[in-house]
């Protein structure tokens, strides 16, 4: 059971959401009908961490700093994702002081 994001395994994240997006177009013929064309559907995948060491939230910040699609994948036992998504940071926050500081964080992965 793994979690990994551009061949770098992340820790299980305490939330996981997966939001549909339907790619689309409307159309209006000559007639004044309206409809929709769909053109395909894609993921939007919500991951929220708590508690995360220096190293780790160092990590997933190298990987946004790419500024490219990377590869995701998901295996657990009902559900497997192999997909390539942008990556976005969401919402930091530290929650222990001291010098071992960790961090919650909301990473946000759009399919490509």
């Amino acid at each position: 059971m793994s979690y990994t994001l551009d061949s770098q395994t992340l820790p299980r994240p305490f939330r996981m959401e997966r939001m549909p997006i339907q790619i689309m177009k409307s159309v209006t013929t000559f007639s004044g009908a309206s409809r929709r064309d769909y053109v395909r559907q894609k993921y939007k995948y919500i991951l929220e961490f708590k508690m995360l060491t220096q190293s780790q939230v160092t990590t997933i910040v190298n990987i946004y700093n790419s500024k490219q699609a990377v590869d995701f994948s998901i295996s657990e036992d009902n559900l497997t994702v192999d997909t390539s998504v942008f990556v976005d940071i969401g919402n930091r926050q530290y929650n222990t002081k001291g010098d071992q500081y960790r961090e919650d964080l909301i990473l946000y992965l759009e399919e490509v």
